[in-house]
């Protein structure tokens, strides 16, 4: 009984007719972060296409935080924190999650195909 994610954000718009529509918190654990937001463009773009006044996908976080149940530091965000030991004792560092670098270039290289198109027509 699933639907398409572009299927819900249809639902969603026409809820609320005459409004766009963002995707305002979206993201996934781990290895997992670059597969889900790939689903969540391939939703987005499919939205966009059936005529979805959709605004905007917010990554959300874009850097690892504690999980909000259990308190556990998770792996989350665009760049990952890393315990680093500088002249000062530890310290956390970002390190980009390439997988997910990847997959935002690839959304916005869509992205921008789809505003040609549109322009051309």
């Amino acid at each position: 009984r699933r639907l398409p994610f572009s299927d819900i954000l249809a639902q969603v718009a026409a809820r609320y007719p005459g409004h766009p529509i963002v995707i305002s918190e979206t993201g996934c654990r781990g290895d997992m972060r670059a597969v889900w937001f790939d689903y969540t463009v391939d939703g987005a773009m499919g939205a966009l296409e059936a005529g979805v006044d959709l605004q905007g996908v917010c990554l959300y976080p874009i850097i690892d935080m504690p999980d909000w149940y259990s308190g556990e530091w998770i792996e989350y965000g665009m760049w990952d924190l890393v315990p680093e030991l500088g002249p000062d004792g530890e310290r956390m560092r970002r390190r980009l999650h390439r997988p997910l670098r990847e997959a935002l270039a690839r959304a916005q290289q869509r992205l921008r195909g789809s505003e040609e198109l549109s322009a051309a027509a």
